[in-house]
């Protein structure tokens, strides 16, 4: 995973590995939504941020130790 943007949910990450499973993605029209992208293959957008809605492309659930800082993170913007 590739910052794009400094963000709260961000913060603390050791490695920058996630679970990703699937072949489908979406196409972000306003690029400033972006905070990271992944590369595999092509760049894609792997967590999205619209006001107080974010959206991530992988499984945190199971994405180990970033997966729960990343859930740690969400949980302590609210």
């Amino acid at each position: 995973m590739i910052i794009k943007k400094k963000n709260l949910i961000l913060n603390n990450l050791i490695e920058k590995d996630f679970y990703f499973v699937n072949s489908f993605h979406f196409n972000v029209k306003d690029k400033n939504l972006i905070l990271a992208n992944t590369k595999y293959g092509n760049y894609f957008c792997s967590i999205v941020k619209k006001e107080n809605i974010y959206g991530v492309q992988f499984h945190p659930e199971k994405s180990q130790n970033n997966g729960k800082q990343i859930i740690k993170n969400f949980l302590n913007t609210t």
